[in-house]
């Protein structure tokens, strides 16, 4: 078992930035956690975004983005001021195979009248293919 860890930052009115793994071996992906956290939500059209894909540009608004593995959001509902939010999902139980040299992307992205400040966390959980076999280094 391997276990990755993604990380992007940002502070932006619009846009996304990201962080980019390779997957090192062969193998494939038994669950993932990604969260999103944001500060500076101040309307309730502002909000957040986390996405764990392997497309090298956000498509989260894409239909049928087989790309995609995961996207979640945070906004207000309904508040006066400035306020943070955060939102996070796990799954467990996959099988997305994965082969040596694809590259995981995860992207911190906002949308707002002011500038939003995102932090994206990805962590993915690789059954590598080695687990029959003493790896040696």
């Amino acid at each position: 078992m391997s276990i990755y860890r993604l990380y992007a930052t940002t502070s932006t009115t619009q846009g996304a930035t990201s962080a980019s793994t390779d997957v090192r071996v062969d193998g494939e992906i038994q669950g993932f956690l990604l969260e999103v956290r944001a500060n500076g939500l101040a309307a309730t059209a502002d909000y957040a975004y986390a996405q764990l894909t392997f497309a090298s540009q956000v498509g989260r608004t894409t239909n049928d983005d087989r790309q995609s593995i995961a996207v979640v959001h945070v906004n207000p509902t309904a508040q006066s001021g400035i306020v943070e939010g955060a939102q996070r999902v796990a799954i467990s139980g996959l099988s997305i195979p994965v082969q040596a040299g694809e590259r995981v992307y995860v992207y911190a992205g906002a949308s707002g009248a002011t500038a939003i400040a995102v932090e994206a966390h990805a962590h993915l959980y690789l059954k590598d293919g080695f687990d029959d076999r003493v790896r040696r280094r």
